[in-house]
């Protein structure tokens, strides 16, 4: 998932794959048929804002408008996002959105082509993140393609009503996340900041896991090497604990 957006379902961290439970959408059913599934949405969760945003986006409400914005730039995005590829193979399935209560109602309803069974898995992951309707139009008018630049300007473009705020990025060295004071799950999360620390060598990254400058060494493409999995078994048993996954999207 990203640590700075909000989906609509997650998986329960404390229980696993199993364990489907509410995030933005605090209930849901399907039909019969199950070619529709309606999600019935948290109310009054407000969305964060970065200081360099404008002024006339803040202040927003996640809607049931921001679901079907959130859904076609993840499913049909525009051509000035061509990196957006993954949204088509886990939700293809979607044909549209609709808001029975209106477009700042709190039902959205998903009507679905075809069953896909992975889809609620899919969003439960964390890669149906939920946008503010406005934003994005204004988004695509004044900075298109930005949110797939790695740089600190478009890293502070972020709204989000996740668990996380942008706080700095550093390029090549550090990702800094801030807890959301307005984070609508209450308590949470648990930490005030975390680092995401760049280290391109795997040998440098392993050292810095070993001796605890870093407690999470990453996953799929770069995460232990083979070798490496040997060593931190081997030497490491007290200080590294090694997740092994046989599937696909086993970091969810």
């Amino acid at each position: 998932g990203q640590p700075m957006y909000s989906t609509l379902t997650r998986f329960d961290p404390w229980v696993g794959l199993t364990s489907i439970i509410p995030e933005l959408a605090k209930s849901w059913e399907f039909s019969a048929d199950l070619l529709t599934v309606t999600f019935h949405l948290e109310e009054g969760v407000e969305y964060y804002w970065h200081d360099a945003l404008p002024e006339s986006l803040k202040g927003a409400v996640f809607t049931c408008e921001d679901v079907q914005a959130s859904v076609e730039r993840h499913v049909r995005p525009p051509k000035s996002e061509p990196n957006i590829i993954y949204g088509a193979i886990g939700m293809g399935n979607v044909n549209s959105v609709s808001c029975p209560d209106g477009p700042l109602g709190y039902t959205a309803v998903f009507n679905l082509d075809r069953v896909k069974d992975s889809m609620m898995g899919y969003i439960s992951e964390g890669g149906l993140a939920m946008f503010d309707k406005d934003w994005l139009e204004w988004f695509y008018a004044e900075h298109p393609g930005a949110l797939d630049t790695a740089t600190p300007a478009s890293f502070k473009l972020a709204m989000t009503t996740g668990p996380w705020y942008p706080k700095e990025f550093i390029p090549d060295i550090v990702v800094k996340y801030r807890k959301n004071p307005t984070y609508f799950k209450e308590g949470l999360p648990f930490m005030d900041e975390f680092q995401l620390v760049i280290l391109k060598d795997f040998n440098t990254a392993f050292t810095a896991l070993a001796t605890g400058q870093v407690h999470v060494f990453g996953a799929c493409s770069g995460s232990l090497q083979p070798g490496q999995v040997e060593q931190a078994v081997r030497d490491f048993p007290d200080k590294i604990v090694v997740t092994r996954v046989v599937h696909y999207s086993g970091q969810g």
